[in-house]
This record gives C-alpha cells, sequence and structure tokens, in this order.
C-alpha cells in the first residue's frame, strides 16, 4: 500500500511541476515537500514499531533506540559530494 502511495506521489509530482501554471507548480512543489516528511516519518516510524528490528517487550529506552540510533549511523556516514 506504501508503494503504491509513492507511485501516486511520483505521477502527481510529475504533472504539478511540469505545468505552466505557476499556481499548480508551487501547489506541486508543497506536494512535494510533504512527500519528504511522509517518506522521514514512515522511516522513524519502522524504528519504532519493530519493522526493522524486532523490539523485545522488556526492552529498555536504549534498547528502543536502537534500530533509531543505527538508521541516523547509516545517514551520516555517506559522503558529501560537492560540484568541482
Amino acid at each position: 500500500m506504501i508503494a503504491f502511495g509513492y507511485l501516486v506521489l511520483v505521477l502527481v509530482l510529475a504533472v504539478t511541476l511540469n505545468v505552466g501554471n505557476r499556481f499548480v507548480r508551487a501547489l506541486g512543489t508543497a506536494v512535494a515537500a510533504l512527500g519528504l516528511v511522509m517518506m522521514v516519518s514512515s522511516v522513524i516510524l519502522a524504528d519504532f514499531d519493530g519493522t526493522f528490528v524486532p523490539i523485545m517487550a522488556r526492552a529498555d529506552l536504549v534498547g528502543r533506540f536502537g534500530p533509531l540510533v543505527l538508521n541516523m549511523q547509516a545517514v551520516g556516514t555517506h559522503p558529501v559530494r560537492t560540484a568541482v
């Protein structure tokens, strides 16, 4: 279901960002920003509901934040490339 939502988002963005009307393009930009928020929130929610790693019922606070910390470390290890 989430994959279908991403496909619909892509189609909406393709149409709205390539229209000549500036108000429709502005709406497409707002939809793109909301789409990014949706993607980030889905990863954060997946961190805490056990999608990536099953969380034990007796896990302490540190154990519950483990998947989030691992994802943050994975994002932080990618090198930033700049145009030369």
